[in-house]
């Protein structure tokens, strides 16, 4: 098996694919772009400096009600699959990468690449929403690759592939500085139901293990009792108040820059789990010759409800009503959330193929998103491409809706609302959805980059997350 990691620089070269017949081209659903079947040969053949994108056709799947009446997503694993033919024109290229994304985390998939001499490198997706495999000097020839559906609620599957030349010269005079760049992935995923583990911290259930506690078609509460009680806090919130409905969703930081998202911080304050205890943080600044600056990026502080530290005052939620005369928004509700400890968890950019290896800075997806770099230094952040995912289920991940009546919203989440952190870029760093409640539902209306949906700067997502609800509360089936 021919594998290696890929380096920060990479310049993309030619290939070509044809593509296999696959089912369920028509999912009911508007704006998708499905390749499907193809009419025999290939797509065409891409010129210098490009990349193959492709995507399967959106997979639907059906289940009972789990019992007592509470919902939970049913999910197929009867063995679908879906196959494309990538040629390699060019055996002059360093790495032939190819991955794939998908828009929910308790969907799991599997990537098969067979190279020409009949050699096949996987690579599975578990708890994550991207995945890729790297195989060093690729002969020319015919690959197939083929995504095989393990589980799922329903979903697109976006497979993308390249060839690329790997530069990892370093720059020995003086060094530029490579900066991250962060941003927030568009909620998604949005609903009232709270989840069955009000906690769901790393000693209990997972994500895909927790769904929302609906009973007749309703949700029995959208507010955990650590969430009230946390709001409630004096030494938390100045200004306490008492929540009675909370809007959820899913969202999180993506480090879309050319440098990591490095934060260290002393180990001996970490082990002190004081919550009131506000400790400095500090950032490494990552250069081109291989050195590291500092610069003090504001505190860390332990968050007993998730059971570790937190990145304090790193991201904000916002509720706005649009008034349907006007179109524009008043602000009407806020989040709570105190901090974040990410990792990484999936591309941050799927246009862009210069992803480094996850892990860089961080610790394993698998494991805590907090690693041990000496007896005295502590380390979290986001390896430079990657991000990170705070569903629905997490405590905080709510805005409060108490008192709020139906009608047309814009939830907004921005990162590094208070500059802590030194960015190549420091406009794009929030994001929004434009949706309608009625009642229990919620449906999205947009998803965008920028401030709201009528930003005139903003950019529309384009990664199918947030189409498919968490909840349809219809006789209890989550859909």
């Amino acid at each position: 098996m021919r594998r290696i990691a890929l380096l920060p620089t990479a310049l993309l070269v030619i290939v070509a694919l044809i593509a296999v017949p696959a089912v369920g081209d028509d999912d009911g659903h508007d704006g998708h772009r499905h390749l499907g079947e193809v009419a025999g040969g290939p797509l065409g053949a891409l010129d210098d400096g490009s990349v193959l994108f492709w995507e399967a056709p959106h997979i639907a799947c059906s289940g009972d009600p789990s019992p007592d009446g509470i919902s939970a997503p049913p999910t197929c694993d009867q063995g679908e699959a879906f196959s494309w033919t990538l040629v390699v024109v060019d055996d002059d290229a360093d790495v032939l990468r190819v991955d794939f994304d998908h828009a929910y985390r308790q969907d799991d998939f599997t990537l098969v690449v067979t190279m020409p001499d009949g050699e096949t490198v996987e690579k599975a997706s578990h708890n994550t929403y991207s995945e890729g495999v790297v195989i060093s000097d690729p002969a020319e020839g015919t690959y197939e690759v083929t995504v095989q559906v393990v589980r799922t609620a329903g979903a697109i599957v976006r497979v993308r592939a390249g060839l690329l030349e790997v530069d990892d010269d370093r720059d020995d005079d003086g060094g530029e500085p490579l900066l991250p760049n962060l941003r927030t992935t568009p909620p998604f995923e949005i609903g009232f139901a709270a989840p069955i583990n009000p906690t769901n911290s790393t000693f209990f259930a997972g994500d895909d293990q927790n769904p929302g506690v609906i009973v007749g078609g309703r949700a029995l509460y959208s507010c955990t009792p650590d969430e009230v009680q946390e709001v409630a806090d004096p030494t938390r919130n100045p200004d306490p108040s008492v929540l009675t409905r909370c809007l959820r969703f899913t969202t999180g930081p993506h480090n879309v820059g050319q440098g990591h998202f490095d934060l260290r911080f002393p180990i001996p304050d970490r082990l002190v789990e004081d919550r009131d205890r506000l400790v400095e943080m500090t950032q490494h600044v990552h250069r081109t010759d291989g050195t590291t600056s500092e610069r003090p990026a504001g505190t860390y502080e332990y968050h007993a409800t998730h059971g570790h530290w937190h990145y304090t005052d790193i991201l904000f939620y916002e509720l706005l009503w649009v008034d349907p005369a006007t179109r524009t928004t008043t602000p009407v509700g806020v989040g709570h959330k105190s901090g974040f400890c990410p990792g990484d968890q999936g591309y941050g950019e799927w246009r862009s193929l210069d992803q480094q290896p996850n892990g860089a800075v961080n610790a394993t997806r698998s494991g805590s998103c907090i690693i041990v770099r000496s007896q005295l230094d502590g380390a979290m952040g986001l390896t430079a491409g990657w991000g990170d995912y705070y569903r629905w289920q997490r405590p905080g991940q709510f805005v409060d809706f108490s008192g709020q009546p139906d009608g047309e919203y814009v939830i907004r989440a921005t990162v590094d609302v208070l500059d802590n952190v030194l960015e190549s870029d420091e406009s794009d760093n929030a994001s929004y959805a434009h949706v309608r409640v009625t009642g229990d539902q919620v449906e999205i209306l947009e998803r965008g980059y920028g401030d709201s949906p009528f930003d005139p700067d903003k950019v529309l997502a384009d990664d199918h997350r947030g189409q498919y609800p968490i909840a349809a509360l219809d006789d209890a089936v989550m859909q």
